[in-house]
């Protein structure tokens, strides 16, 4: 039986540590895709009659994950510095007070860079406040339903094992309620939550608010410099901090994230004071941090898609130890424990959640530090970035290199080297090149932009990488796509204007104000909102008046962002509007605008039919909180919906005046747990006047609300049948049964589905391709490697119909596989060790890989003092390993010539739809690499075949015969056996 927790020593352990940090959190919205009807007018004949559309629905961030945490897991998404830590953080803070006061679940923070599996992070978690929990005791909670976990960076998990044991971790404990993030869904996946919470760049009233905030003299000037450039280098409440904590000295702003970055390095010294660390110490910061970072993220050179986020403090010491003693610095062992102890005390090191490990205060830190590091390599003329291939494999193929990357490019001032590297990125990877080309200093980018804009590729795909590039010099390309003959091209253009969020682009885009296509008027409503300017009012409040309903509420929603009183009188008339998302859209609207001049039209939709539309309405009146406006709260305080209630709850106390008492009163008896509760925090921050401790009795009783969904029956029943039943079904000419179908395959997650459904993939019903696609990208999940050897075979059909669900797909691919091209992936190159800036250092991850990988194998010979290759004998020096080489070199030729024709006939049986030679050659490239490494007896059978038949070319010859002339997979494998080497090592 469990030991009893002391949950009340805990919650109140978690409140007394919030509350005695600075207040981080920003006010931050999120949005989240829902569903909702379709009119039949707005139909597109491919899509299935009872497949919902989906809509965007933006709520503030909290209140979001309260919404949507009712109806199971949450998946916060965000970029870096968005606040998605804060977020969490703030959340277990309330739900602590919430818990401590009803017995509710108890929060529990996870950091999941850390190499410890849940159940021992949850235990470190009660350790925090004096609390001994077993492992047996964390199952017991959550087999009780004790527990809400807050998993804080799905992309940040150290390895490839800890993610497969999280995964066994969530199906293991799949009632328990978890809110997760992650970086971006192209780093961690969605892990199959549906529910995806994308946290929103702030929107210019917000940035507005927040710069006042900390820099209340000198906020007007930091906003006039930045104007447009807001979204560019300062759209996260992280990096806007870093902005007014840099700015207030000069008042002059950095031009890039790169140059903000360095500022704020240069400067954190003065922001911390007078620190006693010697000068020697103080001379080196910068390098020291740059080659933690540089070494941290190279990780084991064996794992090249994965880095450290956190190290133990004895390999940090080694790291630097070898470095200073490379550098000549005398008594280099004592001096690198010394200095790594000054930058925890006092730079941007921390002590991790494991007490003996070190990381950097953010992950944007370690980047930008390993990108300064990648810059002294440029500048060093080293050989892995001068050379083109080198460059490629090593840094700009893998995932956690572009952030570094960037930084890089940021500070780069050659403009030739900067177009070179921008280059070869497009070589790797289009998407991945245009991100880049973004990145490089302003002057450059009219060069690095016209790169990706002369690209020969599909007009949809070229508007996805402009936009990418997210820099003023796209514009002239995208505004070319707004007059296409495509439709969905040009809305896919009016998009990425939006997103680049610059002012220059106005001007066209009020043009379209009236086009005829109602989707692209949406557009246009959506794209003016997030560039936030006072120039595009007027347009807005012409499409006010727009007949199509989502026009008048996106309208009504940029205007909310814009945040205006020029605006009111015509939301006045959207009031009275017949649909209630655009009379929720107003509401939201008139109540960021926060002018008294609004109240008279939210008290008329605090008394609407609708109930979200006053659940909004109690949110306006609190951002006012006047007089007037807690009035009409006081009447919503009756709603018959829990939720308006709690949305009363909430803006009564942030109004938080004596006025408000009565109301909160009455609503801390509320039959509703959580609305009580938030009147009794609310009372709580008001005054402490006693009343609180009786009120909080009234809840013991509570229950709270049980939801279920219905899973559709296919998508259940592919758990039951065969993998062979299902794909028979997709062969049915009922083209959303091939969908369901695609869909069934991709939950099983089988490699097995991954020939038929490449084939779906180019189905010529769109909602089959879709379907196919996310099922791929789901099974590449499990499978990375399998399904990544078909990237070069995908990139053939972007030009195709196919080409958008492709791309889509591509993108699940590469994320699995954390690289982007698969061709460059294979290449075998070494890196050169001896000029690198991390030089010995990164001999010790060589010499670990080693160790490690000859380990699991006794050595052949003991010999003293011999090298490491003598004392590990390499794998095929195993004496049972060897015996059995020998009896293959002893096979006949037909024998050897059967095995490795029998290969390829169940590759072709596999792959059924592979054309070409180049196709076959990739995969039997892949295939034998796997057997090279895994198999032995299988790979000697392919070398003893060139040796029988006297070479490769002879050997080739006589595998051909058993095809057919024109058979991609003979021509695959001759070419294969004609390439291949001896070495059997």
């Amino acid at each position: 039986m469990a030991t009893p927790v002391d949950f009340p020593k805990y919650l109140q352990s978690l409140i007394k540590s919030y509350e005695s940090q600075p207040d981080l959190y920003t006010l931050t919205d999120l949005q989240v895709e829902v569903r909702v009807e379709i009119s039949p007018e707005d139909r597109s004949p491919e899509t299935p009659k009872n497949k919902p559309e989906t809509k965007i629905d933006r709520l503030e961030v909290l209140s979001g994950i309260r919404k949507y945490l009712r109806d199971g897991n949450v998946l916060l998404v965000g970029k870096p510095g968005s606040g998605k830590s804060t977020v969490l953080q703030r959340f277990r803070w309330e739900l602590a007070r919430e818990a401590l006061k009803d017995g509710g679940p108890i929060p529990i923070l996870v950091q999941l860079r850390s190499d410890r599996s849940i159940e021992q992070a949850i235990c470190a978690e009660f350790r925090q406040a004096k609390l001994r929990v077993s492992p047996e005791d964390v199952d017991d909670l959550l087999l009780d339903g004790k527990l809400l976990l807050l998993l804080d960076g799905v992309n940040e998990m150290p390895s490839k094992q800890r993610r497969d044991e999280f995964q066994l971790f969530r199906d293991d404990n799949s009632d328990t309620p978890m809110i997760l993030t992650t970086r971006d869904l192209a780093l961690g996946g969605s892990l199959g939550i549906e529910k995806q919470l994308e946290m929103c760049a702030l929107t210019k009233p917000q940035m507005e608010e927040f710069v006042h905030k900390h820099l209340p003299q000198h906020g007007d000037s930091l906003l006039r410099q930045l104007r447009d450039r807001l979204r560019e280098i300062a759209e996260t409440p992280l990096l806007l901090w870093m902005m007014c904590e840099v700015f207030e000295p000069t008042l002059k702003i950095p031009q890039s994230k790169g140059e903000l970055f360095d500022q704020f390095h240069y400067k954190y010294e003065k922001f911390k004071g007078n620190i006693p660390v010697s000068e020697d110490s103080r001379r080196f910061k910068s390098e020291l941090l740059q080659q933690l970072a540089f070494v941290m993220l190279q990780g084991d050179l064996q794992q090249p898609t994965e880095g450290f986020v956190a190290i133990s403090r004895d390999r940090a010491e080694e790291i630097l130890e070898r470095w200073l003693h490379h550098r000549g610095v005398l008594d280099a062992p004592t001096k690198a424990k010394e200095w790594l102890e000054d930058l925890l005390e006092h730079h941007l090191l921390q002590v991790a959640v494991k007490p003996e490990e070190i990381e950097f205060h953010h992950q944007l830190f370690q980047e930008y530090y390993a990108g300064r590091a990648l810059r002294k390599l440029f500048d060093e003329k080293h050989d892995d970035v001068t050379d083109d291939k080198r460059l490629q494999h090593f840094y700009l193929n893998y995932f956690k290199w572009t952030e570094p990357l960037a930084f890089m490019l940021s500070l780069l001032a050659d403009e030739d080297r900067a177009v070179r590297v921008v280059r070869l990125a497009l070589d790797v990877d289009v998407m991945l090149g245009a991100r880049l080309a973004g990145e490089v200093k302003r002057e450059f980018q009219k060069s690095t932009v016209g790169l990706v804009d002369g690209l020969d590729v599909p007009g949809w795909l070229k508007v996805a990488l402009l936009q990418e590039v997210r820099s003023d010099e796209a514009i002239p390309g995208l505004l070319k796509f707004v007059e296409d003959s495509d439709s969905d091209v040009r809305r896919r253009a009016v998009d990425a204007l939006g997103a680049i969020g610059s002012e220059a682009a106005i001007h066209e885009l009020l043009k379209l104000v009236e086009d005829a296509d109602r989707k692209m008027r949406w557009r246009v409503a959506d794209a003016l909102g997030k560039i936030g300017s006072e120039a595009a009012i007027p347009a807005l409040l012409k499409l006010l008046e727009d007949l199509d309903t989502n026009v008048r509420w996106r309208a009504a929603d940029a205007l909310r962002q814009i945040g205006t009183e020029a605006a009111i009188p015509e939301l006045f008339k959207l009031v009275e509007d017949s649909n209630s998302d655009v009379r929720q859209s107003a509401a939201n609207a008139l109540g960021q605008i926060g002018a008294e001049a609004a109240i008279p039209a939210l008290l008329k939709l605090a008394e609407d039919s609708d109930s979200y539309v006053r659940w909004t309405t109690a949110k306006a009146l609190g951002k006012i909180g006047s007089k007037e406006a807690i009035s009409g709260l006081l009447k919503l305080s009756e709603d018959s919906e829990f939720y308006v209630r709690f949305s009363v709850a909430r803006a009564l106390g942030n109004v938080g005046t004596d006025a408000t008492i009565p109301g909160l009163l009455k609503l801390s008896k509320d039959l509703d747990v959580n609305v009580g509760l938030m009147a009794a925090k609310a009372l709580e921050k008001i005054h402490d006047n006693g009343e609180l401790p009786k009120l909080f009795k009234l809840f013991e009783d509570s229950n709270s609300d049980v939801y279920m969904t219905v899973e559709d029956e296919l998508e259940k029943m592919g758990f039951e049948v065969s993998i062979l039943e299902l794909l028979k079904i997709i062969e049915c000419s009922d083209f959303y049964v091939r969908s369901k179908a695609a869909v069934a395959l991709g939950k099983i997650g089988s490699e097995e589905a991954i020939s038929a459904l490449l084939k779906l993939v180019q189905d010529s019903e769109l909602y089959v391709r879709q379907s196919a696609a996310d099922a791929l990208g789901n099974i590449a999940k499990q499978h990375a490697e399998k399904v990544a050897l078909h990237l070069p075979h995908l990139l053939t059909l972007i030009p195709s119909k196919s080409g958008k669900e492709v791309h889509r797909l591509i993108l699940a691919i590469q994320a699995a596989c954390k690289y982007y091209n698969y061709s460059i992936r294979q290449l075998s190159l070494t890196p050169e060790i001896g000029k690198h800036p991390a030089n010995a250092s990164a001999s010790i991850y060589n010499i670990q890989s080693v160790e490690k990988l000859m380990s699991n194998e006794p050595p052949i010979f003991n010999q003293q003092n011999a090298t490491i290759g003598v004392n590990y004998a390499a794998e095929n020096s195993n004496p049972k390993i060897i015996q059995k080489v020998e009896a293959a070199q002893e096979s006949s030729p037909e024998a050897a010539l059967n095995a490795v024709v029998q290969i390829i006939q169940a590759l072709e049986k596999k792959y059924t739809y592979v054309q070409d030679e180049q196709q076959a050659r990739h995969i039997i490239d892949a295939e034998f690499k796997e057997i090279k490494e895994q198999k032995p007896i299988e790979w000697q059978n392919l070398i003893s075949l060139k040796r029988l038949y006297n070479g490769g070319k002879n050997a080739a010859v006589k595998v051909g015969e058993h095809f057919a002339e024109s058979n991609p997979w003979g021509k695959g494998i001759v070419a294969f056996i004609e390439g291949v080497s001896e070495d059997v090592n």
